[in-house]
């Protein structure tokens, strides 16, 4: 039996921390973590853990204690989350694109009795009241050379009930929304994705999605972290990241599908640039990936195994596709909707009547709602119990999260997305699933992204252009100023609307998505 088959099916009742340390002990030679300053092994990390433990002992901190993490994507991370865990803390993240206004609302909503942050943050205490009023606060540099006291044994969770993490995502009103994910909820979505992504032992993996590394550690798995922000998408050097791939001899990407597709197009349009030989898996999550990307990743990565999953902030897995499965529906008319592949055995899927709740039959489109034991629960703070309203519904005795997509399942039990349910448009009587129009537009010449709303009764469509500098002048163009796009338009068998040439915001969180509530508002200025 592998190590990894082995830790995954002895700690059926575990937490991440249980899952680390026979990880550890197993493979306690082995890579554990590289990032762009430093490298760690399994062995190495457990002690630096125990470290941090002890330091967070002598600060004060006890079980149960609330701790704001504002620390990107590294090794520190990494030390700071476990030894939190150990201790018994709930570590609490706010996205690092946040504005000051959400930090703090954020930050009352939290209630932190401590604060982790690099050394640069610490200015965010002069900004920020609410970070300042933080009774216990470290720097990474603390962490990094704190040394092990007679404390590290006196603290551990004290059960898989227990909050680990909190999570301050936007929710459809605005609002902050904290995600409250026990140590219990951890342990099933480390059951359930390694279902899907199948780790093996030989695995070297460069995971973009911070929640992977994590259960990367409890399967004594290697991972590769490199520089990349979506706070900063445009800043993604993706020559300097294949050239990480072939040091470290990664064999296994997941990351959203803006970091892949550059990945991709560097490695297909540079004659000189370095390979991607080594990956023989990529797993994407965060955005909808239509036929023609699977095309392109297929393109680059041929001998590889490409997955699609789908998936949402409070539920991941929900279903997912082989690339090469995707790349057979390529119907320009996409009229069937995204084909998202068979549901996950560890999720249960309804689709609801958008308008009474009802639960609708195969084929019939509603809002898709999901359950099963790695699905989160409940939301934290004064909000909590209007968020759960807004978003849970009890089905047959099973709790089940509306995700906010409409789609159908089809008679063989696969599911088809048609994009937000706030997004669809009535017109002339039919329903209008802009997500659908978004990949008709894609086969537009020269356009890159488009997408199109209702305003004021009308039909208005945005679309960003690879080279748009010579429309520059013409900051919301009508209609009658772009005929050949207007001619494409039709032939596409889309509704006649004014067409106005932007630079489409995306989701902060993977760069992939379009930020529909962004872009409303740039209409408004």
């Amino acid at each position: 039996m592998s190590n990894i088959i082995h830790i995954a099916k002895t700690l059926k009742n575990g937490n991440i921390m249980e899952h680390f340390h026979a990880a550890a002990i197993m493979n306690s030679n082995r890579l554990a973590i590289a990032d762009q300053h430093s490298q760690v092994t399994f062995d190495e990390l457990r002690h630096k853990i125990e470290n941090a433990h002890s330091l967070f002992m002598e600060r004060g901190l006890k079980s149960g204690d609330r701790v704001l993490v504002f620390v990107p994507m590294s090794i520190d991370l990494y030390i700071s989350v476990l030894a939190l865990f150990k201790m018994g803390c709930t570590a609490v993240f706010i996205d690092e694109w946040a504005k000051i206004d959400r930090l703090k609302k954020s930050c009352q909503i939290a209630d932190c009795k401590g604060f982790i942050g690099i050394p640069a943050a610490s200015s965010l205490g002069f900004l920020i009241q609410e970070i300042r009023k933080i009774p216990v606060r470290m720097t990474t540099r603390e962490i990094r050379h704190a040394k092990k006291s007679h404390y590290h044994d006196l603290a551990t969770i004290d059960g898989s009930n227990d909050t680990a993490l909190i999570t301050f995502t936007t929710g459809s009103t605005g609002t902050p929304k904290a995600v409250k994910r026990s140590h219990e909820i951890l342990h099933q979505q480390f059951l359930s994705l390694q279902n899907t992504i199948q780790t093996r032992d030989d695995t070297v993996d460069m995971p973009v999605l911070p929640i992977v590394l994590l259960i990367n550690l409890g399967l004594g798995v290697s991972s590769v972290i490199v520089k990349w922000s979506s706070k900063k998408p445009y800043a993604l050097k993706a020559k300097k990241i294949i050239k990480t791939i072939q040091k470290f001899r990664v064999n296994r990407i997941i990351a959203s599908p803006y970091f892949i597709d550059q990945l991709c197009i560097k490695s297909l349009t540079e004659n000189n640039s370095p390979k991607l030989s080594s990956v023989r898996e990529v797993f994407s999550g965060g955005a909808p990936v239509f036929p023609s990307e699977a095309k392109l990743w297929l393109t680059a990565f041929p001998d590889s195994k490409v997955e699609i999953v789908y998936g949402s902030t409070e539920a991941e897995p929900i279903s997912s596709i082989n690339a090469r499965k995707l790349m057979q529906t390529t119907d320009s008319t996409f009229e069937d909707g995204l084909f998202v592949g068979r549901v996950e055995s560890c999720t249960q899927v309804k689709i609801l009547n958008l308008k009474t709740q009802e639960t609708l039959k195969p084929i019939e489109i509603g809002e898709i709602a999901v359950a099963g034991n790695h699905v989160v629960k409940e939301y934290f703070g004064p909000d909590s119990a209007a968020q759960m309203a807004e978003s849970k519904l009890l089905i047959d005795g099973h709790l089940f999260h509306k995700t906010g997509d409409s789609g159908y399942i089809d008679h063989q039990g696969n599911l088809h997305l048609l994009g937000r349910c706030q997004q669809i448009i009535e017109w002339q009587g039919q329903p209008l699933y802009p997500f659908l129009m978004e990949y008709q537009l894609r086969h537009i010449p020269g356009v890159i992204m488009g997408t199109v709303l209702k305003i004021n009764d009308k039909l208005v469509y945005f679309l960003e252009l690879k080279r748009c500098k010579s429309f520059q002048h013409l900051a919301y163009p009508k209609l009658g100023c772009f005929s050949p796009i207007t001619e494409d338009l039709r032939s596409l068998g889309l509704p006649d609307g004014d067409i106005r040439l932007v630079k489409i915001p995306r989701d902060p969180r993977h760069f992939s998505k379009i930020d529909y509530r962004v872009l409303q508002k740039m209409q408004k200025m």
